[in-house]
Parts: C-alpha cells; structure tokens; sequence
C-alpha cells in the first residue's frame, strides 16, 4: 500500500474494524514480534555491527561495559 493512499488505508481499517478475530490474531502476532527486540538482543546487535567494522569493538561482551 503507497503511504498516500488514503482509500486503500480506509478500506483496511474498515476490514479491521468489521473483524475483531482478524484484530485480534494480527495483535498476538504483533506482540510475538515485538518481543523479539529485547535489550539484550539489540545491544548484542549493535556490537557485532560496530565490531563489524573496526576491530577495536570486537571484544567479548564481559570486557564491554553494558548496554543502557
């Protein structure tokens, strides 16, 4: 769906509305997704893209001092 268009926007927020199950399905698989990005996972992330690209930060994860 192209960000500027707005009848096709319209059209899936009706379909939403008119059906709680499908709401209600696509809100658990939300959820299950977003606890996947947990802190720990996006720090360990980050580090192995700065260690990526300079050796320097390619320590192990007890040298480093913890994500915030």
């Amino acid at each position: 769906m192209a960000p500027d268009d707005h009848a096709a926007l319209r059209e899936k927020l009706a379909r939403l509305i008119a059906q709680p199950a499908l709401r209600a399905r696509l809100a658990r698989a939300a959820v299950a997704r977003a606890e996947h990005f947990t802190p720990a996972r996006k720090c360990d992330a980050y580090r192995a893209a700065y260690a990526s690209l300079h050796p320097r930060f390619a320590g192990t994860r007890a040298e480093e001092p913890a994500c915030a």
